[in-house]
């Protein structure tokens, strides 16, 4: 049963090429916003945009 896989070559391909790049300073702040975010309490009442602007340093609320 395990070899009846059949794999999209184009979408084999691309994971491929999307492995060996690596991600841009952009691509991983995108990435630390949602994995904090996600991981957020839903009563924590925080924006995605406060977790941004925290992670990125420009929370003039920043304690030290």
């Amino acid at each position: 049963m395990l070899n009846e896989f059949r794999i999209d070559k184009s979408l084999s391909n691309r994971l491929k090429e999307s492995a060996s790049k690596a991600a841009t300073s952009e691509e991983m702040n995108r990435q630390r916003v949602s994995f904090v975010y996600g991981n957020l309490p839903t009563e924590a009442n925080v924006t995605r945009e406060q977790v941004q602007r925290r992670i990125l340093g420009l929370d003039d609320k920043q304690e030290n």
